[in-house]
């Protein structure tokens, strides 16, 4: 089992009801929510477009987001957007992989053409992945169709065939949970492809995932920080280089 380390709770504390909110593009996405969840996620579209470089998308805008994304149950909670948004700034990645799609790759690839950095994310449901691929504007993202295969005693996504660099950061929040073997194939089948990265591993209350952990740790020698002060739980992970 992996050393618990607790981070600072109010980082991810959860803030009941809706945020305020305030300026004109604010009342606009509060506009656009009365009328409907898909007029008020183009504008969440519209607004990530217009981010600056340095600049991180707001908590409100996140919110929002996430209750018009039309996946909820299944998309990463507003506290796991905002730590992988951070990460992915002040860690100044060049390229970044993602396991699994959704509502983190929108977001990843917003801020990477704003700052300058690529974001690969693989993906084994294709009508899911088409239906990613049909909001991304970003020539920033590859969302790569990438069907589960076995690799004996455990699944993970079929990257044969596909060229990929080197990655400083990981958003894992795939596959799925009842895949068999669960996340565990990222740290073997990826390899030396994310020596050193930052892991953001999605869904860390999970059984499954803490197993996952235990063995990263014990036969990857990966470094586990894990916060569960948020909803779904958080496990920043590191392999050594």
């Amino acid at each position: 089992m992996p050393t618990l380390k607790r981070r600072n709770a109010t980082a991810c504390a959860v803030t009941p009801g809706a945020p305020s909110s305030a300026g004109i593009g604010m009342r606009t996405l509060r506009a656009g929510a009365r009328r409907g969840g898909a007029l008020a996620f183009r504008l969440v579209l519209w607004r990530l477009r217009m981010l600056r470089p340095g600049r991180l998308p707001g908590r409100v805008t996140i919110w929002f987001a996430s209750r018009t994304w039309g996946n909820r149950g299944f998309s990463a909670d507003p506290h796991y957007i905002r730590t992988c948004n951070r990460a992915l700034l002040t860690t100044a990645p060049t390229n970044v992989l993602e396991c699994g799609s959704g509502l983190t790759t929108i977001f990843a690839a917003s801020l990477g053409e704003a700052n300058g950095f690529s974001v690969y994310a693989l993906e084994d449901h294709e009508p899911w992945r088409r239906r990613v691929q049909n909001v991304l504007s970003a020539a920033a993202v590859h969302l790569l169709p990438t069907p589960l295969t076995s690799f004996g005693d455990f699944e993970w996504y079929d990257i044969s065939g596909v060229e990929l660099p080197d990655f400083q950061v990981v958003i894992c929040d795939g596959p799925r949970g009842q895949t068999r073997g669960g996340r565990y194939g990222l740290a073997p089948v990826m390899g030396s492809k994310i020596s050193g990265a930052t892991i953001l591993l999605d869904d860390a209350r999970r059984q499954g995932e803490q197993a996952v952990l235990a063995r990263w740790a014990d036969e990857h020698a990966a470094v586990v920080d894990l916060d569960l002060d948020c909803k779904k739980g958080l496990a920043i992970v590191r392999f050594p280089t």
